[in-house]
């Protein structure tokens, strides 16, 4: 908190400078002053209209200077004292227009070739408007300072015009010896010309550039918001896999009422048997159904806990947990022999492929019999198991939006898939999925062949 203080003492410090020097620039420039108005002397009496015209620029650009800084500078201080101003409900506008007033008319009091003061206040009129108009952003000062710059050298050129000087519009010593010698050498009409060639341009490149800038805000916006959207939609997304979590955990839960059956059943028959032969064969079935319950537990709480694991163990134990009772559905399994083992963890695995059986087994058909092909075979150096139904299908367009969450083409919850997808990758998988509209549809899980070497640990063959 100190340090950040400190820089914005700092900063404050050098932009009070900044606004001290656009004060006392008449002051630098007194030498300058009087060489513009020596030039223009040169010009009369050699009667040189290029010496003029050139003199004519100096001058604009002269005057440029101080009335650009000084916005520039308080727009600055304000920016960084932003806080302080809001608590005391003092807008932007209202806190430069009163300073950069003030500091005009201290300029026309105290010194003798003053800061013009009206093309000076309309520029930070129109500055300001455009400012405005361009939906610049408060702290990026840039757009600012490119849009200024072009006003205020726009307003400038209009001291030079004949026509501006009732409005007391380039009534100083030097803007009036510019006029007077213009007139002199008959150029009046030429330099009006050249004044409004400046002008117009200017106007129109300070007009686009607040436009442009109002464009690229307005994208940069549209922008922002859609990647607020888009952070919302996946912490929504996010969101919604947790709840498929749980709905998970309660899927564990369920297949954990087997081993909870077996260790009831069996320890009722210990409390009934009296035959002290049985009592330890029993124990041990009791126990290994309270390890089985710890090591699905372990599983599905950590990812990381994974296992070798034959392929027919793991489609076996798979299909113990679709317990496929209608006669309209035929479930058939093709093993390939000697299949090296998977290295995965087994329950999440499982709930992954189950998923995905069961997504087979909801997919409309038109078919009397629903065909589900659960096949395991080597391909490549990968071992593939393959899920395929006689379902219609799934068209072209919705195969694109699968991996979607939440989206589903069967009223479901449009989670299976996704989460099927996630858990795969989680144990070093890939998954593909095909469809013939009207002919069925396969997804391809690929694992990696893993090997255990001398020291017993696993690693990939890819």
């Amino acid at each position: 908190m100190k340090n950040r203080t400190l820089k914005t003492v700092k900063t404050s410090s050098s932009l009070i400078c900044l606004v001290f020097f656009s004060f006392i620039w008449p002051l630098i420039t007194t030498n300058f002053v009087y060489d513009v108005i020596v030039s223009i002397r040169s010009a009369i009496t050699s009667g040189d209209s290029g010496l003029l015209i050139i003199t004519t620029i100096g001058g604009c650009i002269l005057y440029t200077v101080p009335s650009f800084l000084m916005y520039i500078a308080l727009d600055a201080l304000y920016t960084e004292w932003h806080s302080f101003f809001k608590s005391h409900r003092v807008e932007r506008e209202f806190f430069i227009v009163i300073f950069y007033g003030s500091l005009l008319l201290m300029t026309q009091m105290y010194y003798f070739y003053p800061i013009e003061p009206m093309t000076s206040f309309i520029g930070l009129i129109i500055t300001l408007a455009l400012v405005r108009f361009s939906t610049c952003k408060p702290d990026i000062l840039f757009p600012k300072v490119f849009i200024a710059l072009q006003v205020f050298l726009l307003v400038q050129w209009g001291n030079v015009i004949q026509g501006f000087t009732p409005f007391r519009i380039g009534s100083n010593d030097l803007f009036v010896s510019l006029k007077i010698a213009s007139s002199y050498l008959d150029h009046l009409a030429n330099i009006n010309k050249i004044a409004f060639s400046f002008m117009l341009p200017l106007f129109l490149s300070s007009f686009m550039t607040a436009f442009i800038i109002k464009l690229y805000n307005q994208n940069l916006h549209v922008a922002e918001e859609n990647y607020e959207k888009e952070l919302a939609v996946k912490a929504m997304q996010k969101k919604i896999m947790t709840n498929r979590t749980y709905q998970e955990i309660n899927a564990l839960a369920h297949d954990l009422k087997t081993p909870l059956v077996t260790i009831q059943g069996l320890m009722s028959l210990l409390m009934l048997t009296k035959d002290t032969d049985k009592i330890e064969p029993y124990g041990q079935t009791v126990n290994d159904a309270i390890q089985k319950m710890s090591d699905m537990i372990s599983s599905f709480l950590y990812g990381n806990i994974k296992e070798l694991i034959r392929v027919d163990e793991l489609l076996n134990y798979i299909r113990t947990q679709i317990p496929i009772e209608r006669e309209d559905i035929e479930f058939t399994n093709s093993i390939a022999d000697n299949l090296p083992p998977l290295y995965l963890n087994k329950i999440r695995m499982a709930r992954a492929l189950i998923n995905l059986i069961e997504n087979a087994i909801l997919a409309p058909t038109d078919q009397l019999t629903k065909k589900i092909l659960v096949k395991a075979y080597i391909n490549c150096d990968k071992i593939i198991i393959s899920i395929t139904d006689n379902g219609i299908g799934i068209k072209d367009v919705d195969l694109e939006k699968i991996w979607t969450i939440g989206y589903s083409s069967k009223e479901t919850s449009g989670l299976g898939l996704p989460f099927a997808k996630q858990t795969i990758i989680e144990n070093n998988g890939q998954i593909e999925l095909t469809s013939t509209y009207g002919r069925g549809t396969t997804a391809k899980i690929y694992f990696p062949i893993h090997t255990v070497n001398e020291r017993g640990t696993t690693h990939d063959n890819d």
